[in-house]
């Protein structure tokens, strides 16, 4: 009897193989939601860092594009007094070298400063730099090819001139070279616009995800780990529990087997009623639900003596009733055979908003839970008006009078939206960092534009063009570079957030005004940085400027 279940057990099971380097990523095993790691968020990562690295190459182009004039003179009488042109060239390579090395430097004291600081916390690895050894390599690696990469083209563009002409001072621009420029600012540009879009995105996701009503009480809510002893079934907890009570800013505890909303808990694969179901179950105590606010549909909550019983007890979801027939008269599939379902609560969001909803059940363990070593992630409601960092401290300082034989690293509560929303505020200042070097190249080609036709704009103010005249000549260049742009990533950008939020299972609307919102930021950035660059050039004297032409 026992080997013709078990074969019927098998017949039931479906074997599914997955790639190894796959497996973080998997969302799907045997047609049942799996725990699995965000692909998204690690794509949009990696893809802010590479456009990071290709925008600061690009800026170091345009800036060395932007002392062409300033040191064309000095290149040239080199030439003159015999210095070769190779010899040149690798100069202006050695001297790229250089700085990128001190950047490198100056880079790794930040990474050393930033590992130091609080805001090391946001971040779930290591960012020590003796524990990436082989990224800091990689990144050297890269920085240097960039360096030698970046510094060859206009190296020798510099040196291409010769020394008669640019010594006469009738040096220009080619036309070829100014269309570079103008590619390279227009793909500066359409970046800028596409991360100022899909930051702004980003930014709704996170206040979205911050706002949504995840099917329980998330207002003035601290959380975190305890030590096994001043846990929930550890032997000092009663005591624990009546200091942290005594605190008129604490209004209620509870405690549970890790976090409510969470990619990984214990799947619990059970017989009942003659079929096997998967659902995910969370061990809490027995005043969990009242004190997130998650309410009974049908039969009962959880109750004090159900801590004590024989057996232990189970409140399914609606979705879990759904799909599997839970009823309130039939054993719950729990540990051993005393396990009664004493409810069905209401649907609630137990993983971040990237997942949907799915089969779930609170658990209760009677008075046999000597084999849990303990609910140890608490939860703690502060009252209206607390300060939550008083609150903080004091909890951790109660632990640390009550263990002091605990590390303190291993403890500590925080505040409950930094475990919903980390990932969102890391993308979002990358995405800022990179917006702000993409903008910087602004300035390497104004100055560049503003030199090289410092000539024109002393023709032009001599036969009456006002200085007014002279700005709008130079802004209406770059705004129609930008229009151009905005016409390349607005679609780019739409589509790189739409792809995004299909890794969501609920998410904000793709609204209009943020396109429009990015193009207006760029657009008076860049009117602001030609005009304040520019305002030297246009106000200059221009016969002085003639004469030295």
């Amino acid at each position: 009897e026992d080997k013709a279940e078990f074969e019927e057990m098998l017949d039931r099971m479906s074997v599914k193989l997955v790639s190894l380097k796959e497996m973080y990523f998997t969302k799907v095993l045997d047609g049942k939601p799996g725990e699995s790691g965000n692909l998204t968020t690690d794509i949009t990562m990696l893809a802010v860092a590479v456009l990071i690295i290709l925008i600061a190459l690009i800026n170091f182009i345009n800036f060395f594009f932007a002392l062409v004039p300033a040191r064309l003179r000095s290149v040239n009488t080199y030439k003159i007094f015999g210095v070769s042109r190779s010899s040149l060239v690798l100069n202006f390579i050695g001297e790229s070298v250089g700085l990128v090395l001190l950047s490198l430097a100056l880079a790794a004291l930040l990474v050393y400063a930033f590992a130091a600081s609080p805001l090391s916390d946001i971040l779930s690895s290591n960012v020590g730099i003796r524990d990436n050894a082989a990224v800091m390599a990689l990144t050297v690696s890269v920085a240097l090819v960039a360096a030698v990469g970046g510094s060859i083209y206009p190296a020798l563009y510099i040196t291409s001139f010769q020394p008669a002409l640019v010594l006469k001072g009738s040096f220009g621009g080619s036309a070829a070279g100014r269309r570079l420029r103008n590619v390279l600012i227009g793909f500066q540009f359409a970046i800028s616009i596409a991360l100022i879009v899909c930051a702004s995105f980003i930014s709704l996701q996170h206040s979205y995800m911050m706002n949504y009503d995840m099917g329980f009480n998330k207002s003035n809510l601290l959380t975190g780990n305890i030590p096994l002893g001043l846990c929930w079934y550890g032997e000092q907890n009663h005591a624990f529990e009546d200091r942290l009570r005594s605190n008129p800013q604490i209004e209620d505890i509870t405690w549970a087997d890790g976090r409510i909303v969470n990619t990984s808990r214990m799947g619990w694969g059970r017989d009942y009623k003659g079929e096997t179901i998967n659902f995910q179950c969370y061990p809490v105590a027995y005043n969990f639900l009242r004190f997130m606010g998650i309410g009974i549909v049908e039969g009962r909550d959880f109750s004090e003596s159900d801590e004590i019983s024989d057996g232990s007890s189970m409140i399914f979801n609606v979705q879990a009733q759904k799909e599997f027939n839970i009823d309130l008269e039939t054993p719950g599939p729990g540990h051993g055979a005393k396990t009664e379902v004493v409810g069905i609560c209401k649907d609630f969001n137990f993983k971040p908003l990237q997942y949907g909803r799915a089969p779930f059940a609170f658990y209760v363990f009677g008075k046999d839970h000597s084999w849990r070593s303990g609910l140890r992630h608490i939860y703690i409601r502060t009252a209206p008006g607390a300060n939550p960092a008083e609150v903080m401290r004091f909890v951790n300082n109660t632990v640390a009078e009550m263990r002091p034989d605990t590390d303190a690293e291993t403890y500590g509560v925080d505040f409950f939206d930094k475990e919903l929303g980390a990932q969102y505020k890391m993308i979002g200042l990358f995405t800022l960092i990179a917006i702000i070097i993409s903008l910087m190249g602004v300035f390497g080609l104004v100055l560049f534009e503003t030199q090289h036709r410092s000539r024109e704009i002393a023709v032009r103010r001599v036969h009456g063009a006002s200085v007014a005249d002279i700005l709008k000549m130079l802004n209406l260049k770059f705004i129609v570079i930008v229009l151009v742009s905005f016409a390349v990533a607005a679609p780019a950008s739409w589509l790189i957030v739409r792809k995004y939020f299909e890794g969501f299972a609920y998410h904000t609307e793709i609204v209009w005004w943020v396109f429009a919102a990015a193009l207006l930021a760029v657009l008076v950035i860049t009117v602001a940085i030609v005009t304040l660059r520019s305002w030297r050039a246009a106000t200059s004297n221009p016969v002085e400027q003639l004469k030295s032409e």
